[in-house]
């Protein structure tokens, strides 16, 4: 194995990651908009010690353009 390899396997072994949040998905005039935020948590397991915490915000807005869907209507007879 690469020492590479081997710093992996250590911080896969050692470490716990916690992921944590809020999403929200809405739509708006022409499109989806998504917000909220991700908090995340990275932890020694054997020291039982948080080595680095972040939050991350989220904010995006998709524009779809006009959407034409079919529909076939049965004629009666």
């Amino acid at each position: 194995m690469s020492i590479i390899d081997d710093l992996i396997n250590d911080i896969v072994k050692n470490n716990a990651v916690t992921l944590d949040g809020v999403i929200t998905i809405g739509f708006v005039n022409g499109g989806v908009k998504v917000t909220g935020n991700v908090h995340s948590n990275l932890q020694d397991v054997k020291k039982k010690k948080n080595l680095l915490k972040v939050t991350i915000p989220i904010e995006a807005q998709v524009g779809v353009p006009e959407i034409v869907v079919p529909l076939q209507i049965p004629r009666p007879g």
